[in-house]
This record gives C-alpha cells, structure tokens and sequence, in this order.
C-alpha cells in the first residue's frame, strides 16, 4: 500500500471508537507499526511493516533504484554491506537483471554469471 493508502485507512479506523481502543494497547513504536498491520490484514488489506513506518513518518522510502547510478547503487551496497537483485521492467517485459553487491562470495558470482549470460 502507498503511504497515502494507509494513512485513509487510518483516517477511517479512527473513527470507530473500539479500533481508538485497540490503538491504546500499542505502548511502543513496533507494537504500533504491528497493530496497524494486524488492523488492515482482518479486513483483506496487504501491508508490510516497512510500508506502515514509511507511512507514519518513522522510516524513509526505499530509493528509487531505477534513477540510481551504477555507483550509487553500489555505495548503497558498500554502505549497508548487502547484496541487491532486481529486474528492470519496460511494457510489461523484463528488460534487465541488475545484481549489486559489496564484496559478493565467489559462488555466488559463479551462479550470477551462470544464470545470466554475458
């Protein structure tokens, strides 16, 4: 759900007194991120946790890796010592696989380069 989405959502939920209730019970940031998550599930909504601290304010976005450089993206990884996959999209069709990593295991260099052709 976009950080919108959720914070409609919540402008509903907090118009029923009981659900007011239920939001007392949250005594720290997680269990309020958590009762957030267990509300929109119980009525058929799909929501992550990072989607719901992203929405409160209490997270930053996940950046656009679709503007960053191949430099940025692998500062990001450097910087946060892990490893990215993702696929690039045009009309509907993977048009890409972009593989960032800081410091990969050989092996799985190996099996990148197996599954994805030069």
């Amino acid at each position: 759900m976009t950080p919108a989405e959720i914070q409609a959502f919540l402008e509903q939920v907090m118009q029923d007194p009981a659900q007011q209730e239920r939001f007392r019970e949250a005594t720290d940031p997680d269990a309020l991120v958590h009762m957030v998550v267990t509300l929109a599930t119980e009525v058929g909504l799909s929501v992550t946790p990072a989607e719901v601290q992203v929405a409160l304010g209490m997270a930053e976005p996940p950046p656009d890796r679709s503007q960053m450089t191949i430099e940025q993206l692998l500062q990001e990884c450097r910087t946060e010592q892990t490893m990215s996959l993702w696929t690039e999209e045009a009309g509907g069709r993977v048009t890409g696989l972009v593989f960032a990593a800081a410091n990969p295991h050989p092996l799985l260099v190996r099996l990148f380069r197996f599954l994805v052709p030069n």
